[in-house]
């Protein structure tokens, strides 16, 4: 009644004030919910009708009353009313999830409905409306398609695996999926492969699958997909081999859709099943091998050609099947996505691996294709043209090498994803004639004045791509190592980002293995060295390249004495700059400080007063310099400053004491094995020479920092030391150790001679084995032991017991209780020999060019050094890569996600094996008794000398895969018997090769 008054008010407001028409409706739409609502309203007349709405009377509320009036908003005006409070809609969405909160408390389906559609739209803002799912399942059950369709919605975004109210959805779900209303059961499909939890798969599967026979294609479309994700939830995998048989069904379905679906399916599921299960999914390559070469559909096409793909590995027949079609396909199809997936199928799945004429025609269209995703202006195709050129470059590098201007032109790139699988392309194409230009080409972009700024992580890409082609297979694509060295220095200049270790560690490298790059690298490195900018924090080439450059200038310090520069190098060492570095460089500081200082004093001069003050004065600053490390907080500068200084000491002395008479080193011999100087005195080349340099800094210090030539060691060597068969690791070190503490045994002349000198005094007596005093009471070794704590209980040498109380180290002793350490069990450790094998080196097939390389220089290359009588078949090869790998983050697991390893073991073709493997063996054993009654009969008509079959030629028979059949080749198709003659067997109507032997000879019947 109050809603009747009310709307005759309204007409009275409607006489008073005219409103218009469209507004009029509008009013009444939100009040009574009569008429649909006017979509195309202005703004000013909305705000008109909330105008007119305020002048409207509330109805009254009695107590008495059971429904109670809500103005019920829609979702149209719950989005507008969200939009006009931001920035802070929090309070209203709180207000408008306690309406709908009432709203879904109300007794009519329809306010209802419109109260789950909005708090679906709100769940999907982010609030949790897991409260409403009753109120879900009410709309769910709506004769009214309108509402039932926003109540699946609401099922699917809201409800969870653990939901409760999920398994009153089972019946309603089996109700719809039977419906005769398509569109009904289409719901009911697509809420089942959201919803598709365990108790909901098995409770619903023989639904889903009957709908694969369903007279609508699009329902069994819908079926088939939705199947999918019943299979998935399976914990077994029943639901597969049952639904298999209908799923290849559907591939020669007369609708494309779902053939379609039904493709997918099967890719989807071979993909997932991985390389033990994809196997099985051979049974539908003659299926799929004729919609690859009848259907026009590029999409289906695609999931094709990826099957196929994986399988080509599996069976190898599969390859030369398919060389035709996908040509074809290469050649004419126009969608750039089925050529890419044709060209990643022919490279993945070894279509070029055969190196035949077919494989090379196949290889040479596909390059040729490739080029023109470069020409295309997608981004995405020149990044997936790199990708597949990038596979060919091991199989085909003289084709991929025919587009190398596109492929530098993709390295200066705007997109850096672009550039960098436009470096890992490149850095696989470089060879000797390539590499100059394309380290050249590279080392631009790291120069402060190109134009694109380029971040960090590129710049370091950069670095290790040049060094792994420089050091690809030995440098067998480094002709002139001269200029290699030029690179490494120029690289170190001009790339500001922390690669100072690969580059440091390479300089070394290259100085010791080839021999006739040192003298280049010394001038080199002599010029970082000395240059004291390179020590300043953010303006030098790093502290690893200075240590490494040191390191070179003091091992190979002879070729700075022939360039002049080793007073200039050891003065920049001598400076307190070196001291900023870190304390592993400091290190190798102090140890190139003393090769130098030793190769300079020791050049053959004349030891005259000049010279003798010169090396004088240069051993005091040196060892000054020395000094200055021995405070360094770092052990290992510690120990090497501490050892330079004592041997300068002991140099400074000598000089300092040798008279200057007369040269004392006429000339010094080089020896040209061992980059040494030998020190020749006159004395040795003729009696009576004077005295000279000292004896000690020219052939002790000299034969102590320059002895022995520094050769490369291989990776290998330490795992290929033999072990010593005396070696015994088994066996106790020395003799057997005793578990009780030390006796300290006393002068009984002198008691306080122990405390004067406790070393000497105090004399360790060996127990022996611990098994010696086995025989030993219990109350003996208590008696021991209080006698024992007695005697040391004034030690202060040991630690008494209090202490030990104090610190909660040994509480039974602590508390007087006597602690048995012979109780405790001894346990031998021994270490298992382990096997390290080998692994054989891959051989890398190359192809001849028809260009004429460049000529390599001829460098002298020192061989690694190996342990003597060291065992091949033991050898392991450790990875010798540079590129760190990086971890890979597990990606967060999906709500609906499912565990597919179970699928990896499936077997659709399950058949009785020993039923099989029993009847083989029963005609086995047929066949040998026909052959002993033969035998047995031919030797008794021998016996008898009569003409008697001797052999009868067996028809051969073939097992079928069926239980208890037997099908025999003879002639017609019949079951031919193996011997004539035998009970029970059927006469033939025609001749059967019969062999028999009279008076000595064979005779053919």
């Amino acid at each position: 009644m109050q809603l009747i008054g009310l709307k005759k008010k309204l007409e009275v407001l409607q006489e008073e004030h005219p409103l218009p028409r469209t507004l009029q409706l509008t009013i009444e739409h939100l009040l009574f919910g009569e008429r649909e609502p006017v979509c195309a309203m202005t703004t000013a007349r909305v705000a008109d009708a909330g105008a007119a709405y305020l002048y409207l009377p509330r109805p009254k509320l009695t107590a008495n009353r059971s429904v109670t009036m809500v103005f019920e908003k829609s979702l149209y005006d719950l989005i507008r009313g969200i939009r006009s409070h931001t920035p802070n809609h929090h309070p209203y969405i709180l207000r408008s999830l306690s309406e709908a909160r009432t709203e879904t408390r109300s007794t009519s389906l329809s306010t209802k409905t419109e109260a789950v559609l909005k708090l679906v739209y709100l769940q999907m803002l982010g609030y949790d409306v897991g409260w409403s799912s009753f109120a879900i399942v009410e709309v769910m059950s709506s004769t009214r398609y309108k509402e039932k369709r926003v109540g699946y919605l609401g099922a699917v975004e809201v409800f969870r695996e653990g939901t409760d109210v999920l398994m009153l959805t089972t019946n309603l779900i089996k109700k719809d999926l039977s419906s005769s209303n398509p569109m009904e059961v289409s719901l009911a499909i697509n809420a089942l492969s959201h919803l598709s939890s365990s108790s909901l798969s098995t409770d619903l599967f023989p639904d889903l699958l009957s709908l694969l026979s369903h007279s609508r294609p699009q329902i069994r479309k819908r079926a088939l997909l939705a199947l999918y994700r019943l299979i998935l939830s399976s914990s077994t995998s029943s639901y597969l081999r049952t639904a298999w048989p209908r799923i290849k069904e559907r591939l020669e379905d007369e609708d494309g859709s779902v053939v379609g679906a039904a493709v997918q399916v099967v890719c989807e599921l071979a993909q997932k099943s991985g390389e033990g299960g994809r196997r099985e999914w051979l049974d539908c390559a003659p299926v799929m091998y004729g919609l690859l070469r009848g259907s026009e559909n590029n999409w289906m096409l695609i999931k094709i050609v990826k099957l196929f793909a994986s399988l080509m590995p599996l069976e190898p027949r599969l390859i030369k099947k398919l060389y035709g079609p996908l040509t074809t396909l290469i050649k004419t199809t126009p969608a750039m996505s089925l050529l890419y997936e044709c060209i990643h199928t022919a490279i993945v799945g070894g279509m070029l691996d055969a190196r035949d004429e077919a494989a090379d025609e196949l290889a040479e269209l596909c390059t040729s294709k490739l080029r023109t995703f470069f020409e295309d202006g997608d981004q995405n195709l020149k990044y997936l043209a790199l990708y597949a050129m990038s596979k060919m470059t091991t199989l085909y590098p003289a084709l991929v090498a025919e587009h190398t201007d596109v492929i530098l032109g993709c390295v200066d790139d705007s997109d850096i994803s672009i550039r960098l699988r436009a470096l890992e392309l490149v850095s696989g194409m470089a060879s000797l004639r390539t590499l100059p230009d394309i380290v050249k080409r590279l080392m631009l972009q790291l120069l402060p004045t190109y134009s694109t700024p380029l971040p960090m992580h590129y710049w370091v890409e950069v670095v290790e791509r040049v060094l792994e082609m420089c050091m690809r297979n030995g440098y067998e694509n480094v002709g002139n190592f001269e200029w290699y060295v030029a690179v490494l220095i120029d690289l170190a200049k001009i790339a500001k980002v922390d690669v100072g270790g690969l580059l440091g560690a390479e300089m070394r490298n290259v100085c010791v293995r080839v021999r006739n790059v040192r003298g280049v690298a010394v001038e080199g490195m002599s010029a970082l060295v000395a240059d004291r900018g390179q020590y300043r924090d953010g303006d030098g080439v790093g502290p690893e390249v200075l240590g490494a450059a040191a390191w070179v200038c003091g091992e190979y310090s002879p070729y700075l004495l022939e360039q002049n520069r080793a007073l200039d190098v050891l003065d920049t060492l001598l400076s307190p700059a070196p001291h900023a570095l870190p304390a592993l460089q400091q290190a190798v500081f102090i140890t190139s400080i003393l090769k130098i200082y030793t190769r300079y004093v020791s050049t053959p001069r004349e030891w005259n007063p000049a010279w003798k003050s010169e090396v004088e004065l240069w051993t005091a600053k040196v060892l000054g310099a020395v000094e200055g490390y021995v405070r360094s907080g770092d052990v290992e500068v510690q120990g090497r400053s501490v050892e330079g200084c004592a041997l300068l000491r002991v140099a400074l002395e000598h000089v300092h004491n040798a008279p200057a008479r007369k040269s004392g080193y006429d000339s010094l011999e080089r020896d040209e094995g061992t980059d040494a100087f030998a020190a020749v005195s006159d004395g040795e080349k003729e009696e009576g020479g004077g005295e000279g340099l000292p004896r000690f800094v020219g052939e002790v210090l000299v034969g102590l920092f320059g002895g022995y030539e520094l050769n490369p060691v291989a990776q290998t060597a330490q795992s290929r030391v033999p072990v010593p068969q005396e070696l015994d690791l088994d066996g106790w070190i020395g003799e057997a150790w005793s578990l009780e503490p030390p006796e300290l045994v006393q002068d009984d002349d002198d008691e306080e001679s122990y405390y004067e000198d406790p070393r000497s005094a105090a004399v360790v007596v060996d127990k022996g084995s611990p098994h010696e005093d086995e025989g030993i009471t219990k109350e003996e070794r208590e008696r021991r032991a209080a006698e024992r704590r007695e005697r040391l209980k004034d030690d202060p040498f040991y630690i008494p017991t209090a202490a030990a109380a104090n610190t909660g180290l040994l509480s039974d002793q602590a508390r007087g209780e006597y602690f048995d350490v012979d109780s405790i069990p001894i346990v031998e450790l021994s270490l298992e020999d382990v096997e390290h094998e080998g692994k054989k080196e891959k051989k890398v097939r190359r192809k001849k060019r028809g260009h004429q390389s460049p000529e390599r220089q001829e460098v002298q290359m020192v061989e690694e050094e190996m342990p003597e009588g060291y065992e091949p078949e033991h050898a392991s090869t450790p990875s010798t890569s540079t590129r760190s790998s990086r971890p890979t983050t597990q990606a967060q697991k999906s709500l609906f996600a499912f565990d597919t390893s179970r699928l990896k073991s499936l077997d659709f073709a399950k058949e009785d094996e020993e039923e099989i493997e029993a009847e083989r063996l029963r005609l086995e054993r047929e066949r040998a008794e026909r052959r002993r009654v033969a035998k047995e009969r031919a030797m008794a008509a021998a016996a008898a000398a009569q003409p008697t079959v001797v052999a009868v030629v067996p028809d051969v028979v073939e097992v079928t895969r069926k239980k208890g059949k037997k099908k025999g080749k003879t002639g017609k198709g019949k079951v031919g018997e193996g011997v004539e003659g035998g009970e029970g067997e059927k006469k033939k109507s025609r001749k059967k090769r019969v062999v028999v032997e009279e008076g000595g000879e064979e005779v053919e019947v």
